[in-house]
């Protein structure tokens, strides 16, 4: 409870916070509480511009959170032919990895959906991936590079539903990893990352870098990279590269979650709207 707390206090210091966005913060957490007593671990992601955040929970448990979401989804009046995309989902799982699901909130942003984490087949994930001419290109791309494994696969429930998902990226150190990146978004006719991100990422040298990917039913919404337990070094280099900082409003988000949190994943990708970057963190 403590944690709830925590993140929600956290959330209410952010800029775009309203009335009705508030109370749909309050329907959510009513509906996730009575799990929030079992072996779940509450998430929170957030823009640096904090544009959006995401709060989330997780669990091994599947079938507890299942049912939670399906009531949540009924309740609220949701699409509810989403929830056959849902179960399918949970097939592809099997079981295995943790489910989540999330809020997102922003300006003009109220959304909430699911998402896997574990090794899942490729090939299945994409079938949950709206069909276009961006998905049979990647498609193509990871079968011409004989790779088959998902480590995150999801999908919203917004009006103009989106899927994602993540590949762990194969090379065999960081400046292969952002050349395979190039490579990706060369095959999908997109601009990859800047050349000055990539570079900041390059030299913290990560061991372990994800392909991350969003589709709308037009095709590829955004594009970009998963590091895990980024630095503080590539923290501030990325925020002062992306020219819009943001570092003190980060500083005082991450204080108004008090010192009981670990930062689990730093996603940065390109959008219609152009770059941008998130903080993940777990409530320990």
């Amino acid at each position: 409870m403590e944690s709830v707390i925590r993140m929600r206090g956290a959330l209410m210091s952010l800029p775009f916070m309203t009335n009705d966005k508030e109370g749909l913060l309050r329907q959510w957490l009513g509906q996730m509480r009575p799990f929030m007593e079992e072996q779940t671990r509450l998430l929170n992601s957030t823009a640096f511009n904090q544009s959006d955040v995401c709060w989330g929970v997780e669990s091994s448990d599947h079938k507890l959170l299942a049912n939670r979401y399906a009531e949540f989804v009924k309740m609220a009046g949701l699409n509810a032919n989403e929830l056959k995309v849902f179960k399918k989902g949970l097939q592809i799982g099997g079981g295995e990895g943790k489910l989540q699901l999330f809020l997102e909130l922003g300006e003009s942003l109220q959304n909430t959906g699911w998402s896997l984490s574990g090794i899942y087949p490729l090939g299945q994930t994409l079938k949950l991936v709206p069909a276009s001419t961006h998905r049979d290109q990647i498609e193509a791309w990871y079968a011409q590079h004989e790779a088959d494994a998902a480590v995150l696969f999801g999908r919203s429930l917004a009006a103009d539903t989106y899927s994602f998902f993540s590949t762990e990226l194969f090379g065999a150190n960081a400046r292969e990893n952002a050349e395979l990146h190039i490579s990706q978004a060369k095959a999908l006719n997109v601009n990859p990352l800047p050349e000055a991100l990539l570079g900041v990422l390059l030299e913290d040298e990560p061991a372990y870098i994800e392909s991350f990917f969003k589709f709308g039913k037009a095709g590829l919404l955004e594009m970009g990279l998963r590091i895990p337990k980024p630095s503080e070094q590539m923290m501030t280099k990325l925020a002062l590269v992306l020219g819009n900082s943001g570092l003190d409003g980060m500083a005082a988000y991450e204080g108004s979650l008090g010192n009981g949190f670990e930062k689990r994943f730093l996603q940065i990708s390109r959008r219609s709207t152009g770059i941008i970057a998130h903080n993940q963190y777990a409530l320990i």
